[in-house]
């Protein structure tokens, strides 16, 4: 008679309905991504023009996609991670963005970030935006063994 009595208690206290409510809750915060797809290599300079203290070397063309969802005018900026040799520069070009947005053209890259294209319009993608890399040399630097250099792309308010 005792686990009779459990069960009906038991029963009572934990009924069971067809249905039951959650609520949820949803942010969605601002999404600003860019990628980049494409192989550089090695930027040699193994020749150069006669009479000239300059010379450069460009890379193949690359592609850069980028997403934001967020209202605001955004801008793709790109910086080094450790500063370039005396006398070499690394240089950039962004293509702008079929979208909108100005290209800066050929920008040298330093360990402080630049503005590489200016009015990227808000809520918009966008894959295959060319670029390119210019490594540039004067007499001055001398023969330098293979060195790299990480440079960080991104896209953040204008």
């Amino acid at each position: 008679m005792f686990g009779w009595a459990y069960f009906l208690y038991s029963a009572a206290a934990y009924s069971l309905t067809a249905q039951d409510t959650q609520q949820v809750n949803v942010t969605i915060d601002s999404v600003n991504e860019v990628g980049i797809s494409g192989s550089i290599g090695t930027l040699t300079l193994s020749s150069a023009t006669i009479g000239q203290s300059t010379f450069s070397t460009t890379s193949s063309n690359l592609n850069l996609a980028y997403t934001t969802n967020d209202t605001k005018t955004k801008k793709i900026i790109g910086w080094l991670d450790t500063a370039m040799p005396s006398n070499t520069s690394l240089y950039i070009n962004v293509s702008a963005p079929t979208s909108g947005g100005s290209s800066l053209g050929e920008v040298a890259l330093s360990t402080t970030p630049s503005d590489l294209v200016s009015s990227v319009p808000g809520q918009t993608k966008e894959t295959g935006i060319n670029f390119y890399f210019k490594f540039e040399s004067n007499l001055q630097a001398g023969v330098l063994s293979q060195f790299s250099r990480v440079v960080t792309i991104t896209i953040t308010d204008n």
